[in-house]
């Protein structure tokens, strides 16, 4: 339960990062959507170096918490690698 929570808060963070620094078309969706609409994001909150740090923090916190399944955890890590690493 944990490893999802901070997954997801991970995937949002990422998310907010990507819709200020992101490429359309790359992304598959218009970019600076959430500025146009007001929305409070993580970045507008906490600033785009200080998002990039908390998605990081809660990335490594999710491996760590599911790392004690071993082997049987690889799958788990590398959801966690490509919420982090989702390109620009």
């Amino acid at each position: 339960g944990e490893y999802g929570r901070l997954i997801g808060r991970a995937f949002q963070v990422r998310d907010d990062i990507l819709d200020v620094m992101g490429i359309d078309k790359k992304l598959g969706k218009k970019t600076g959507k959430d500025e146009a609409l007001q929305k409070t994001t993580y970045v507008k909150f906490y600033g785009l170096n200080k998002s990039k740090d908390i998605s990081l923090k809660l990335i490594n916190n999710a491996k760590e918490i599911i790392s004690i399944y071993g082997e049987r955890s690889h799958l788990f890590l590398e959801f966690a690698d490509y919420v982090i690493n989702r390109d620009f």
